[in-house]
């Protein structure tokens, strides 16, 4: 028979490990929500709000990679004691993006090599590995990331926006329509799809196209200055009845391009 009393100790050191890793959890996650939420500088922030420099936008970049180092610093400790992953392979893959943002390429690699060492299928970070080798020109490797990234989730948008990229330096513009096309398929509603499949459309001066999808960018993301002012200008160049709407829009909504145009014509906005 058992002596219950023997048991005391275990289940207070049993309580006590517990207690420890929700202890430690709650420090990564803290410091992981930090780096996420209050670091976070999405593309168009850099240049839509007047207040936010490029200076400040790095600044608040680095201050996330700082935070992610914390809690990656942590992890070891949490995933050894509960006999997990030797680490979270998220902080690294969080904390890769944070170094992509601010030029850091080297670093955003060895993170992301880190994040699909510790978890094979992570199909984000072949994805994220895969920006990073364009943004460098080694297209092949890009492309073989993703082309991973696609296999292990071939019902994400984005990996096909990212191959149709890859597509686009490579001058297969073919193949690019056609990932752009399924990225909008997966994902109707998403503004930026639009914003990479028109840019082929104008490559071409096929402007009809590129208006049906400046129509469809609008209707998704009504206050996107640039898309009214590139509908005008399509117009224009595919001589079809121009909107002079289009640019006051795009001049109240602060576009530079439009309101000198608009100062010059002796047009009130």
């Amino acid at each position: 028979m058992t002596d219950k009393k023997a048991l005391v100790p275990v289940q207070h050191g049993v309580v006590s490990i517990v207690q420890n890793l929700i202890n430690i959890t709650e420090k990564i996650l803290q410091w992981n929500q930090k780096a996420f939420n209050a670091s976070e500088v999405k593309p168009n922030e850099i240049f839509s709000d007047s207040n936010t420099t490029l200076s400040q936008a790095k600044k608040r970049i680095q201050q996330k990679i700082i935070d992610y180092d914390k809690a990656i610093a942590l992890s070891p400790k949490y995933y050894k004691d509960i006999l997990l992953y030797p680490e979270d392979p998220l902080l690294y893959y969080n904390r890769g993006i944070a170094h992509f943002e601010i030029g850091n390429f080297k670093q955003a690699i060895a993170d992301f090599d880190r994040a699909i060492e510790i978890d094979p299928k992570y199909a984000d970070a072949y994805n994220k590995r895969g920006n990073v080798y364009c943004r460098l020109s080694k297209c092949k490797q890009a492309m073989k990331d993703c082309n991973k990234a696609i296999k292990l989730n071939p019902k994400e948008a984005v990996f096909y926006k990212g191959r149709g990229s890859i597509y686009f330096l490579l001058g297969k513009y073919n193949q690019a329509i056609k990932d752009y096309d399924k990225a909008i398929e997966l994902e109707p509603q998403e503004a930026c799809h639009y914003v990479s499949r028109v840019m082929i459309h104008l490559f071409f001066h096929n402007y009809k196209k590129a208006i049906a999808d400046f129509d469809k960018l609008i209707e998704r993301d009504p206050k996107n200055a640039w898309a009214y002012y590139s509908r005008w200008n399509a117009c224009r160049l595919g001589d079809y009845k121009q909107d002079t709407e289009d640019l006051k829009k795009s001049a109240r909504l602060g576009y530079k391009p439009a309101k000198d145009y608009l100062t010059k014509q002796g047009i009130v906005w």
